[in-house]
Order: C-alpha cells, then sequence, then structure tokens
C-alpha cells in the first residue's frame, strides 16, 4: 500500500495540524472523500474507515504480505500507521516503511528524487522478497 488514503469523523493529529499549503491538505482530503462516498455517508464508511463498525473484520480476510509506505509529513501518516498497526494485531504479516521529510504523492511529484529512488529500491526488496519466500 503506496501511503493508503483513508478517513474518518474524528481527525487525528496529523490531520488537525496539517499546514493549509501541504500538496494534500485537509480541504482536498475532505473534498475527495465527499466526491468518492455514497450519498448520505459520511467518513466514517467502511469504504474510508476499516475502523467503523461496517468494516470487513480483517482477521476473517486472508491477505499476502504487506508493504505500507507512508510520508513522514503526509496528513494521513497517523492513519497510515494505525492501519499498519491493526493488520499486525489481526495477524497479518506487514512491513512499513517511512520517508520521513516527504509528503502525499512525492514519488508522483518528484519521480527523480533521492526518496523516489530508496522507496523504489525498497518496493523491489520486497517483492523479491515475498516472491522468494512463496516459491522456495
Amino acid at each position: 500500500l503506496v501511503q493508503p488514503f483513508f478517513g474518518a469523523e474524528q481527525r487525528t493529529r496529523s490531520e488537525s495540524e496539517c499546514p493549509r499549503d501541504a500538496v494534500l491538505n485537509l480541504e482536498l482530503t475532505d473534498a475527495f472523500w465527499r466526491l468518492s462516498l455514497p450519498l448520505g455517508s459520511n467518513r466514517d464508511h467502511p469504504f474510508s474507515n476499516p475502523w467503523s463498525p461496517g468494516a470487513p473484520k480483517l482477521e476473517e480476510i486472508s491477505m499476502p504480505p504487506l508493504l505500507v509506505t507512508i510520508g513522514g509529513r503526509d496528513i494521513l501518516r497517523d492513519r497510515a500507521h494505525e492501519y499498519s498497526d491493526l493488520l499486525k494485531q489481526k495477524g497479518k504479516s506487514v512491513e512499513v516503511v517511512v520517508a520521513e521529510e516527504e509528503e502525499h504523492a512525492f514519488y508522483i511529484l518528484r519521480p527523480k528524487s533521492q526518496s523516489f529512488q530508496r522507496l523504489s529500491q525498497q518496493i523491489s526488496r520486497f517483492i523479491s522478497a515475498v516472491h522468494t519466500d512463496n516459491h522456495t
């Protein structure tokens, strides 16, 4: 999951403290959810909030190992960390990689950056390791 995009009605610290001039800010995330969720729904809908009562029970879902990448300055970083922790609590194999100085979508906005190069290498290493583990 490259910088997963989750939401909920209750704001996280990273959402509440996000600068208005961030690439992805609270105004934009709220607009994306209004456009994405079924009419009449809020950010606690299972599509946006994996902690909501109507969300699928993760312990009942078979998942391959997951790599979760997080920007250290991403407005959604708290939710990504919480989701990774939730998956681990449910017995899922999860590896987390944090690009400390990066905001949301840095890999699209600056594809020649050192951070993108590191992320590409980490993704490649993860895929190779999972592929090797599944074929030995």
